[in-house]
């Protein structure tokens, strides 16, 4: 919780904690913020650990000089309520995210073009609101704001609107806009999402809010275009007897102390009328972010006919602005507002935001739409379409929208594009109401139904058999074109046989179908390997949520040289006719021996498809897919799903998919290459991929994968290394910079430690860690942990294991441990006394684990031992050392104090990351 006191924060360095300084004194001795910023001596480590600070009406009319000492930590500030005339000095807060200057007075000079705030690279989130701005410049704002409010001044003039590219989120009601300026505004602004612009000076409204590619929520009552169409409909509903009638006064309203809700400007109590329950909104404040209290008075007054939203049942203007609306009880909001992680997007609280099954949520879906429609046909938008408005009564099964503060009247005939965007942000609904479906635990997680409705396909392409199986307790199981009998898997399961092993009895080995079914199923299990694992956990995956899963062989048979009518079918047809492009015998030599799949037939269910090396294959099954679904996800045969019961849409969201502005998604790792400085890997790999398909992406997509397929340069590269990855940057990311996302390392897409799709290839700089001995048995350790965590129970409520058993542990010192010392290369010790024996990345985790040991002396790694076995010997003393291929022997490094030169070198701490190498799958395969 937060801190009232400063003096209960510890005097010595602390870890970031929320702090909240207030003004009141708890005891005599307490300081206001001011005085405390103003007197940091004895203080500054305490505010050093701060990471929230409030000085709101503390009387502030600048920032305190010393408010750097809180740059550490500090992300979040509210200075709100102060005569603030300037922002100097919060430049020097490098970390900080949210800024509230709400209610100051920086209107005059306080916000500079390139002055401080302009400087605050950092911050997301800002609120400028009642700050007597008149001009809303960009260049005197951050230049990565998501967030910004700037309500209830006098801006009249936008500046330099570029600046503000990235905000999705614009709150700009109760200022002096016109249609021309919203305009500028719109069009320089690609992220808006929400913008509301409520009370403003539009005579009409701005064309560009209907060109926007991401504009869902677009609030403009209130301005004299949506006050005179609101005036003629209220006319109109009074002259017919449509709409809600007024009373004298709310005296013929019983108002209740009981207070059922709080929100912008308004309380809400319960009371009665005419013998009935009602809740009775009353309006304390005339000016809110939506729009205005008399505009949702009179939307109240024209929506009473509608049974889709909550009801307005009396209206009343003496002594204030009220209303009675029908009471709902027992009903709760479906979702939660917008977060400053989500910004725009309906927030759940897990055990506050009930989780809806499939047939709910269609009955929520169906209601929102009907009340949109209802408005629509009335020249009637709500403009704040969300699950946190729409409230629901579960023993009922009543669903109704609520909350008219930003609906208003809008031009049918004129400005039928408003619908559009209430249908857009009605779509957004439907995607935030999937994402939080009911979860079963009988082995079908009760979401595939919704998910389904997403239209998502997983990808695998691989020539090796599948491997057929069934999960005990559930209906999780393989086709049976993968193979009958099916094995039954449960978290004591683990292959039984070396990996490639001999022949099955009756020497029935791989022959599906002959021979007992025990002994197809051993024939089976001798075939497993990091494929068939992956495989495995990959089908689960799809199966829990609903996604389409595909197994593709497009290369069922290749062939090892490329021929002159394999060129020649590889070549573009301009590069046919170019002399240089001929094909020579040089050419035949230079690739005699690489893997050639032959070209597939315009017939073909995947064709057609030129000749290529094996990895474009893939390309083939890929272009087929995204002709078919919205969204694709490729995964190389070394990947896997570390979260079966992770959806898919957050990913797809988060990488810019979901709605097709992103075509691609592909993450820049440490493959191979990378640690061998190959440059020519490109900037990404292409052993992940997600893909927006050609129905939510349209032809676009499938245009840039004809063009990954016949990449412009050399042809060499059709059948030689740097492969179709190569053209995946060369060709793809080149051509459309603005329709790829490019994960860096320690994002949640192939990332090398803790990934929702782990990838055994890269991933770390350690190469000893991806070891091809290694790769199996992390599978069978990642698969055992899936099916525990699909036999939980259901009332368990612990947190689910993350199925990557080759994440980093721990850190050693790595003190003493570089290979500069050759002469200790191919030794092994004399008269060695053995401490213990340990499996170990590399030379360098052997020689941290022996610092980590007081009692360990020296040490012995095996390096050419298997990465399986015992290769890292702790000795607790030895005589000395002699000659031994493949061993490294050292003594520790001794400590000398960190003095100057080798010696204050040799005692300086250093780090390595270590990682657990898993037991040997199959027993040992070598020394132990």
């Amino acid at each position: 919780p937060p801190l009232r006191s400063s003096r209960a924060l510890p005097q010595s360095a602390a870890p970031p904690r929320n702090l909240t300084m207030s003004a009141a004194r708890e005891e005599e001795e307490e300081e206001e913020p001011a005085s405390l910023l103003l007197r940091l001596e004895p203080t500054a480590s305490r505010l050093a650990a701060i990471c929230r600070l409030d000085l709101r009406k503390a009387g502030l009319k600048r920032l305190p000089a010393s408010i750097g000492l809180c740059a550490t930590c500090l992300e979040q500030l509210d200075v709100g309520g102060n005569p603030l005339e300037s922002l100097d000095g919060v430049q020097t807060l490098g970390r900080l995210r949210v800024l509230f200057a709400t209610g100051c007075a920086l209107g005059g000079r306080g916000l500079p073009a390139g002055g401080p705030l302009s400087r605050v690279d950092s911050l997301f989130m800002l609120s400028l609101k009642e700050n007597g701005l008149a001009v809303l410049d960009g260049e005197a704002l951050p230049p990565k704001l998501g967030w910004l409010i700037c309500a209830q001044n006098a801006i009249a003039e936008v500046r330099a609107p570029h600046r503000l590219s990235h905000v999705r989120k614009l709150m700009l009601s109760h200022n002096l806009l016109d249609a021309v300026a919203a305009d500028l505004l719109i069009e320089a602004i690609p992220a808006l999402e929400m913008l509301r612009l409520a009370c403003n000076r539009m005579e009409t409204l701005p064309a560009a809010a209907f060109r926007h590619p991401r504009l869902a929520w677009f609030a403009f009552g209130g301005n004299p275009y949506s006050a005179r169409l609101c005036a003629a409909a209220l006319s109109a509903a009074d002259a017919a007897a449509d709409a809600v009638a007024t009373l004298k006064d709310a005296s013929e309203v019983a108002v209740g102390e009981e207070e059922l809700g709080r929100g912008s400007g308004a309380v809400v109590k319960r009371g009665t009328w005419q013998g009935t329950p009602v809740a009775c909104k009353l309006w304390s404040a005339e000016l809110f972010s939506d729009g205005d209290a008399r505009g949702e008075w009179l939307m109240g007054r024209l929506t009473g006919g509608c049974a889709s939203l909550v009801r307005t049942l009396a209206a009343w203007e003496t002594p204030s602005l009220g209303m009675a609306v029908e009471l709902l009880e027992g009903a709760s909001a479906v979702g939660g507002p917008p977060s400053f992680a989500s910004v725009t997007r309906d927030a759940f609280v897990e055990g506050k935001h009930a989780r809806l099954t499939p047939a709910q949520a269609r009955e929520v879906a169906r209601a929102v739409a009907r009340a949109g429609a209802w408005l629509h046909a009335r020249g009637l938008a709500h403009c704040d379409i969300y699950l946190h408005n729409t409230l629901r009564v579960a023993e009922t099964e009543v669903v109704k929208l609520s909350d008219l503060g930003a609906a208003c009247a809008y031009d049918r005939h004129g400005h039928t594009a408003v619908e559009k965007l209430e249908v857009r942000s009605f779509g957004l609904l439907l995607l935030d109401l999937l994402s939080h479906l009911q979860v079963s635990h009988d082995g079908t997680f009760g979401g595939g139904e919704a998910a389904a409705a997403l239209d998502v396909a997983i990808l695998m392409v691989d020539s090796r058999p599948p491997f057929a199986y069934e999960v005990g307790g559930t209906t999780l199981r393989s086709p049976e074109e993968w193979g009958l009998p099916r094995s039954v898997l449960t978290e004591r399961w683990r292959p039984t046989a070396a990996h490639g092993g001999g022949p099955a009895p009756n020497g029935n080995a791989g022959v599906e179908g002959k021979g007992t079914p025990e002994e197809v199923l051993q024939s089976r299990t001798e075939k497993m390997g990091t494929f068939q694992l992956a495989l495995v956990t990959n089908h689960i995956y799809a199966q829990l949520h609903g996604y389409r899963f595909y197994l593709e062989n497009p290369c069922p048979h290749l062939h090892i040289g490329v021929t002159e009518a394999d060129w020649n079918d590889a070549l573009e047809p301009s590069q046919r006719s170019e002399p240089k492009w001929a094909w020579r015998e040089g050419m035949q030599q230079y690739t005699n021996r690489d893997p050639v799949c032959p070209g597939l037939p315009a017939d073909h269910r995947l064709g057609p498809f030129p000749p290529r090396g094996p990895p474009w294959a893939k390309l083939a099954a890929i272009r087929y897919l995204l002709r078919r679904h919205a969204h694709l996800a490729y995964i190389d045969s070394d990947v896997f799903v570390t979260e079966v019961w992770q959806p898919l849409p957050p990913l797809l969201e988060a990488t810019g998919l979901l709605r097709g502005e992103r075509w691609i998604a592909a993450a820049e790792e440490f493959p191979p290459q990378k640690l061998r400085r190959d440059t020519r890997a490109g900037l990404a790999n292409s052993g992940v991929l997600l893909l927006a398909g050609a129905p939510i992406a349209g032809a676009g997509i499938l245009r840039a994968i004809e063009e990954w397929i016949w990449p412009v340069g050399n042809p060499t590269w059709s059948f030689k290394w740097p492969f179709e990855q190569n053209a995946l940057t060369t060709v793809v990311f080149r051509r459309y910079p603005r329709r790829y996302t490019l994960l860096k390392p320690g994002c949640p897409l192939n990332s090398p430690f803790g990934a929702l799709l782990r990838h055994l290839v890269g991933g770390t700089p350690h190469r000893a860690v991806y070891h091809p001995d290694h790769r199996t048995a992390w599978l069978a350790e990642a698969l055992r942990c899936t099916i525990r965590a699909l036999n939980r129970s259901a009332d368990s409520h612990a947190p689910l294991e993350r199925c990557t058993p080759n994440e980093e542990r721990f850190e050693l010192d790595s003190h003493g441990c570089g290979e500069g010392d050759k002469d200790s290369l191919h030794t092994t010790p004399l008269s060695p006394s053995v401490l213990g024996r340990l499996r170990a990345a590399d030379a360098e985790a052997c020689c941290g684990l022996c610092n980590a040991d007081e009692a360990c002396a020296g040490w012995t790694f095996l390096w050419k031992w298997p990465a399986s076995a015992l290769n890292c010997v702790l000795l607790e003393a030895f005589e000395g050392v002699t000659h031994y291929e493949g061993r490294v022997t050292r003594a520790k490094l001794p400590r000398t104090g960190g003095g100057a030169g080798a010696a204050g070198a040799a005692g300086a701490a250093q780090q390595t990351r270590t990682y657990i190498v898993p037991p040997p799958l199959f027993g040992a395969t070598g020394p132990s």
